[in-house]
């Protein structure tokens, strides 16, 4: 499930111990009509968040999910407190990440990212289709915030300097968010991710003030147009109950242990290495599972893969 977290079965966290039910989302993001004129652009998904995470005033509603695009690949975003915003020259917008409904509703008290993907469809006619498409993976927030010159956002060029494959648009593409320790911490919709030394800022205005969430995405460069393409992302989350929704889910059974991420993570790099970008389904969905049984020691229970979202009770490691 680290591995394909777009396919996999839905199985215990890789966090090492249970805290009672899994559930899987999946929201589709077409691009609005101001983008059916832009050949440049980047799209950035923040999967260990469920609300807005660059903000600590106003409503969380707003997305961790941010849309950048413009003409020339020299336009950078503006950055306000609730994430891009457009210019006279350039579209950009948030979108509201695939869980957020579900964790601000009257059942779910909090919840943390187990697993997430991004994955790219091109929509538009073959014989219109030009351009490139690459993969962003493991981006840190500072990054997508004061990457660029003088502190900005960065411009198109600058981002598609932090991808590492490139490839036709006509290739379905996957982007594989990297799960770290950092992210076991459980989250509500209510309170902000990212804090400073001295508390929440109101804005954030420098990289030091931002903790390490890491994004995902995909930059479009030249292509005919980013209309012309569909985005499903896909979040994977161990979530707990609100104590007034009278779901009785068993209690945590064993113990947190930062090492079952590391060895997972470093058993993918070593024999996958480029297991986080994908163009085709590999065999890669079958090492997910396996992975993850492994690391935990035990057997798993899953559920159908296609729900949205698909609930499935944690079983006990043995």
């Amino acid at each position: 499930m680290i591995a394909d977290p777009c396919n996999a079965k839905l199985v215990p966290s890789i966090f090492g111990s249970n805290y009672g039910l899994l559930a899987r989302f999946r929201r589709n993001y077409t691009f609005p009509a101001p983008y059916s004129t832009a050949a440049y652009g980047y799209v950035l998904w923040f999967p260990s968040a469920h609300n807005n995470l660059i903000t600590s005033i106003g409503t969380y509603s707003t997305g961790n999910f941010f849309v950048f695009g413009a003409g020339s690949p020299s336009f950078a975003p503006v950055l306000l407190d609730y994430g891009y915003t457009s210019t006279t020259n350039t579209n950009a917008q948030s979108f509201k990440d695939p869980a957020y409904d579900f964790v601000n509703g009257d059942t779910c008290a909090d919840a943390r990212t187990i697993s997430a993907c991004l994955k790219l469809t091109y929509t538009g006619a073959q014989s219109a289709c030009k351009g490139l498409i690459a993969p962003i993976t493991n981006l840190p927030l500072s990054v997508a915030l004061y990457g660029g010159t003088g502190g900005a956002p960065p411009s198109i060029d600058q981002m598609l300097t932090y991808t590492t494959q490139q490839h036709r648009p006509l290739e379905d593409s996957e982007a594989v968010w990297r799960v770290d320790a950092t992210d076991s911490t459980f989250k509500s919709t209510v309170t902000p991710v990212i804090e400073s030394g001295s508390g929440v800022p109101a804005t954030l205005s420098s990289a030091a003030e931002v903790r390490p969430p890491t994004g995902i995405g995909f930059v479009f460069y030249n292509v005919t147009s980013a209309a012309d393409f569909n985005i499903a992302a896909f979040k994977n989350v161990e979530w707990r109950s609100e104590p007034s929704s009278g779901l009785t889910l068993q209690q945590p059974t064993g113990s947190e242990n930062p090492s079952y991420i590391a060895s997972a993570m470093n058993f993918l790099d070593s024999r996958f290495p480029g297991w986080q970008q994908k163009t085709k389904d590999t065999a890669i969905n079958v090492l997910g599972n396996a992975l993850t049984n492994m690391a935990l020691g035990g057997s798993y229970k899953s559920g159908a893969a296609d729900s949205t979202p698909n609930y499935v009770k944690m079983v006990t490691r043995v």
